[in-house]
């Protein structure tokens, strides 16, 4: 049975007010060396501002997902508990989805634009603003996880579609130049077909986020294609023509180190395994990326061990090869 709340607030007298439990940190810990590493968050998961996602979901044309919540709905708090810590839905939002929670009490205006009246509810919204899915109610981990991979997949299949359409129309009118332009004119020998050569992926750095705005201002904005600079085989989007040329002066400088790949597990297998934005640390000014959180505070308890490497990598190198 999916759980889920009415839209009228329950009484006070039926709400179980619960204490607050302050956390301790222990001071008496591990101290680490003078030039610690200093974790950095990854990009913001979730908006809370309406107007702000809409903007970026229309800059990157990625589809929002808006869970409309309130403080007194317990599906709502186990929501949060369970499927929100997810790893998955975490990596997905920035990257994939634009994320957006709004409590719908306090934006009962949007919540009526939605058409929401029970709690919770989950929308996905197309980039050009048109509800694509709703669901009332309860999801695990799982559900919610599949849910985002299915509408991923599609919004790729639409989104191929549309680029081949108009590919299919750019050569419809170009043939058709061609043939106005050839009607007084010899016809031209046949050029020969040069072979078809696969292409190679392109690798974009650090998910499409600039990587001078991380090291300058500790801040995750996604770069733009027109600002893009390769390093080292992978490629880096820029926010504007200043990062594009503070980039170039010094790539070394701002590129993350080993080109994102995890010191680590690099030390330990030699292996070029991809860290994850949303797992990364500050040593001496530069960037590292982890694969993992354990790696990462192995990383903290001697840096030194792993930022020696010898390793000089290209992105051939990149995901998971052991080097010979």
């Amino acid at each position: 049975m999916t759980m889920r709340c009415g839209s009228i607030r329950p009484k006070v007298s039926h709400i179980i007010l619960a204490g607050i439990m302050v956390g301790l940190s222990c001071l008496g810990a591990r101290l680490f060396a003078e030039s610690l590493a200093v974790s950095i968050d990854g990009p913001k998961q979730w908006h809370t501002n309406y107007q702000e996602a809409r903007a970026e979901s229309q800059r990157l044309g990625l589809p929002m997902v808006v869970h409309f919540s309130t403080t007194w709905c317990g599906p709502c708090q186990q929501m949060e508990r369970e499927t929100f810590s997810s790893a998955e839905v975490h990596q997905k939002l920035g990257s994939r989805f634009i994320g957006l929670k709004i409590d719908a009490e306090e934006e009962a205006e949007l919540a009526a634009k939605f058409g929401v009246n029970a709690y919770p509810t989950d929308v996905i919204v197309a980039p050009s603003g048109q509800i694509m899915w709703r669901h009332v109610g309860y999801l695990d981990r799982g559900s919610y996880v599949g849910q985002m991979k299915n509408w991923e997949h599609r919004f790729d299949r639409e989104r191929a579609a549309a680029i081949a359409a108009i590919k299919a129309e750019q050569e419809r009118l170009l043939a058709m130049e061609r043939k106005k332009n050839s009607n007084n004119q010899t016809p031209p020998m046949p050029m020969p077909v040069p072979p078809i050569v696969e292409q190679p992926q392109v690798l974009i750095g650090l998910n499409g986020y600039s990587p001078v705005r991380i090291n300058n201002n500790r801040e995750w904005m996604k770069g733009r294609a027109e600002y893009a600079v390769t390093y080292q085989g992978v490629v880096f989007y820029l926010a504007d023509e200043n990062e594009q040329r503070l980039f170039n002066s010094s790539p070394e400088r701002y590129a993350p180190r080993l080109l994102g790949c995890d010191p680590v597990e690099l030390a330990a297998s030699d292996r070029a395994v991809p860290g994850l934005i949303e797992i990364g640390a500050f040593y001496d000014g530069e960037l590292y990326l982890f694969s993992s959180v354990e790696s990462r505070n192995q990383f903290r308890m001697s840096p030194d061990r792993f930022t020696k490497t010898r390793h000089v990598l290209h992105a051939d190198d990149i995901g998971g090869k052991r080097f010979q």
